[in-house]
């Protein structure tokens, strides 16, 4: 008889460390004052994809060793989908700390800092319809906006690439079952 693991239990330790590696690196962001800085949203979208790659490639692995040798396609899909929606729980559960309680004027400070390029960025994505004023509006409720925009864009994003990934390492990893004829 083979013994068949929890894997949603298996799951959360292997999505509580991507998480916490992500909030690291996010508090050591703010520690070095470097998460105004223009370019550190884009990396640290990157680093959530890769962090969510990297944690369920490892927990396919783990997985598999942990139950005899014994992975299912079906498995390898479904750890790969329970870190990116916990990654992504544990993310927006501390930008909502972070934004509500900690620092609720961050984005307010983070135009100011980087006005006329975010001011050019803004109104070149649709001239028409954008301008200063609109943009004034936009970073007054950038606050509420990122729970609307930033956390379904990374549980988007996430379970997408991360899907793709879960599959090629549950169609490497898995186990073929072979049916005994009577």
């Amino acid at each position: 008889m083979i013994l068949r693991m929890n894997a949603f239990k298996f799951t959360l330790k292997w999505a509580v460390i991507s998480g916490a590696v992500l909030i690291v690196h996010r508090i050591a962001l703010l520690v070095l004052e470097m998460d105004k800085a223009r370019e550190v949203l884009v990396q640290q979208i990157l680093l959530f994809l890769i962090s969510i790659v990297v944690t369920s490639i490892i927990a396919i692995y783990r997985y598999k060793k942990a139950n005899n040798s014994s992975l299912t396609l079906k498995k390898a899909l479904q750890i790969g989908f329970l870190i990116t929606i916990i990654t992504t729980v544990l993310i927006t559960i501390y930008d909502a700390v972070f934004l509500i309680i900690i620092e609720p004027d961050y984005y307010q400070s983070y135009y100011e800092l980087n006005w006329d390029a975010e001011l050019e960025h803004y109104i070149s994505l649709n001239p028409e319809e954008r301008t200063e004023e609109t943009f004034q509006a936009f970073v007054k409720e950038r606050n509420i906006d990122h729970f609307k925009r930033v956390a379904p864009a990374l549980l988007l994003y996430g379970t997408i690439s991360n899907l793709i990934i879960s599959l090629i390492a549950g169609l490497i990893m898995r186990t073929k079952q072979h049916k005994i004829k009577n």
